[in-house]
């Protein structure tokens, strides 16, 4: 029995991770064949939206006091089983069986390809992957899009609290001046508006430009990180605390008072946009730009802490004296990541406002940006990693616990508060997967070969 963790990890160290996609791919696809009729058989009504862990937690009665809920409990676990044998017999078994199988001609094909090539198919299978299982249910695909939304915000301000070690706490202000500028000019340009009236452009330009809006939104919230940097970064210690949830409050204030955007109304419309993209080619347009947004914010902010530049961000988090006596601009290096990191916040903010279709300036709250800070200290700081992981982590606990209402959020910071307690460092304490999983296992690599070494000719 001792030897059984030591059996799991060899086993799981045998199998590339495109043959765990590719399981997970044929799980989804099973599911959307025999999904509803395993359902209705073993008593789950159907496809359970979300593993079953929501449809379980629904079933509480929280609404008549603590002998509502311990009558309720029964149901509760039965219902949880029943969605665990689901879970197993559509998920588990079909993606162990299937990458058990492909293990070994699938680390032969990686081996034979160029590594790029390698990272585009596992990005597309995974794509593919969550498309499938998404597709099913429109729920999942809402849920997968807030986990991509909240990747892009929290590696992003990891840059600034992690890696440069400042303390920044307002970036939900940044978000919400991406979120607002992508939002208008998509809605102006593509949709009929009560505020704007006929689109200006036809529905075929939405699918060209509506990235390039996201980038405009990205930029708006850059240059108004710069702005903040400046004057910011000429202080020490905790002014930058300060500064950025006043910053924060300035912009939410600043939104209320403009009527032509709803004021504190809100702002809507951005479903017609995606009506518009899906009515010249109908695919998952959100889905995929998010996917892309995901990936471009963690391959920038990862090219850019390992440059010399962000070689200076870490050297201002170890000691920012020694990082300028060693000729580092430490000012000029903090406004740079400051500004990138708050471009990245603005296309969080686009993405974000697309995909929940309304917004508000009661969005962007200081409690938004607490989101954020939590998922970057639960993650490690420091951890592109852990920004991914606690970022997924997170949203899913978020959405699992929904039926709880008011209870979910006790819950969730009281476990984060035992997390502070007992692992300070955070889910991945500075490290990367990388630094316990190397790329050779995981067959995004081609495994380096041996050279066999000669002996001179004097000898």
């Amino acid at each position: 029995m001792a030897q059984l963790p030591r059996r799991i990890r060899e086993f799981l160290g045998r199998i590339p991770l495109l043959a765990y996609l590719l399981g997970f791919l044929a799980a989804t696809g099973i599911e959307s064949i025999l999904g509803k009729t395993l359902g209705l058989l073993i008593g789950l009504g159907g496809v359970p939206a979300f593993f079953g862990i929501t449809d379980s937690l629904s079933r509480l009665v929280l609404d008549k006091g603590l002998g509502g809920v311990l009558l309720s409990l029964p149901s509760v676990f039965i219902y949880f089983v029943l969605a665990l044998v689901y879970d197993v017999l559509i998920y588990i078994l079909p993606v162990f069986i299937v990458a058990g199988l492909l293990s070994r001609p699938v680390r032969w094909f990686v081996s034979t390809l160029p590594e790029w090539l390698t990272g585009f198919i596992h990005m597309v299978t995974l794509f593919l992957s969550l498309w499938t299982w998404g597709g099913l249910v429109e729920y999942r695909l809402l849920v997968v899009m807030y986990i991509g939304v909240n990747i892009i915000m929290t590696t992003s301000l990891n840059l600034i609290n992690g890696y440069m070690g400042e303390f920044s706490c307002g970036h939900a202000g940044f978000m919400a001046v991406g979120a607002y500028v992508s939002s208008v000019l998509t809605v102006w340009l593509f949709t009929q508006d009560d505020v704007f009236g006929a689109p200006v452009l036809r529905a075929g330009w939405s699918v060209i430009l509506f990235p390039l809006i996201l980038v405009v939104g990205g930029i708006a919230a850059a240059i108004m990180g710069l702005l903040v940097a400046f004057p910011s970064f000429k202080t020490r210690g905790d002014y930058l605390a300060i500064v950025t949830i006043s910053v924060n409050f300035i912009i939410k204030s600043a939104i209320e008072n403009i009527e032509k955007i709803g004021g504190p109304r809100g702002f809507m419309g951005m479903k017609g946009v995606l009506r518009t993209m899906e009515s010249v080619l109908n695919v998952p347009w959100l889905l995929i730009w998010t996917f892309i947004g995901v990936l471009v914010t963690l391959v920038v902010i990862h090219n850019f802490v390992s440059s010399t530049k962000g070689k200076g961000v870490v050297a201002i988090r170890e000691d920012e004296i020694a990082a300028e006596l060693m000729s580092v601009n430490t000012r000029h290096t903090k406004i740079l990541a400051f500004t990138i990191s708050s471009f990245f916040a603005g296309i969080a903010g686009g993405l974000f406002a697309h995909v929940l279709g309304y917004i508000n300036p009661g969005t962007f709250t200081i409690f938004k940006s607490t989101e954020s800070l939590v998922m970057v200290y639960l993650g490690g700081m420091g951890s592109i990693s852990g920004s991914v992981l606690s970022a997924g982590i997170f949203t899913l606990a978020m959405e699992a616990l929904r039926p709880l209402e008011v209870w979910k959020k006790v819950l969730i910071w009281l476990l984060l508060i035992l997390l502070m307690m007992f692992r300070r460092e955070g889910i991945m304490g500075g490290k990367e997967l990388t630094d316990f999983v190397s790329l050779e296992r995981l067959g995004l690599r081609r495994p380096v070969k041996e050279v066999k070494g000669y002996a001179p000719a004097a000898d």
